[in-house]
């Protein structure tokens, strides 16, 4: 009900009709009782089981192309290697700072 709530609030109308098609298909909207009714609601479970690990899937398939998960991969590979991804970053960036600071001193110096 806080979901319908707040799309009417937001006056999200598209939210509003996915509310309305989630409440539809859901187990708990099924009237009776008795083995049909049960077998109905099973399976209306059944397809909310699937459609969240459909959900679940796409949301790793995204998480595995972001840059943090590369970054956590190329880290995992230098620890395996007996090597540190951070100190190597450290490293060049602190020869950049260095670099970038000779240039300063000389601007300051011709300047």
């Amino acid at each position: 009900m806080t979901k319908v709530n707040e799309a009417y609030r937001h006056q999200d109308y598209a939210a509003l009709m996915a509310l309305q098609a989630d409440w539809e298909a859901s187990p708990d909207s099924v009237p009776g009782s008795g083995v049909a009714s049960d077998l109905v609601r099973v399976i209306r479970q059944i397809a909310q089981v699937r459609r969240r690990l459909d959900r679940i899937q796409h949301e790793i398939r995204v998480l595995e192309t972001s840059k943090l998960h590369t970054l956590y991969m190329r880290h995992n590979a230098r620890r395996n290697a007996g090597s540190s991804l951070i100190e190597e970053m450290a490293e060049r960036l602190n020869k950049q700072i260095d670099a970038a600071q000779q240039r300063l001193d000389h601007l300051e110096l011709v300047g």
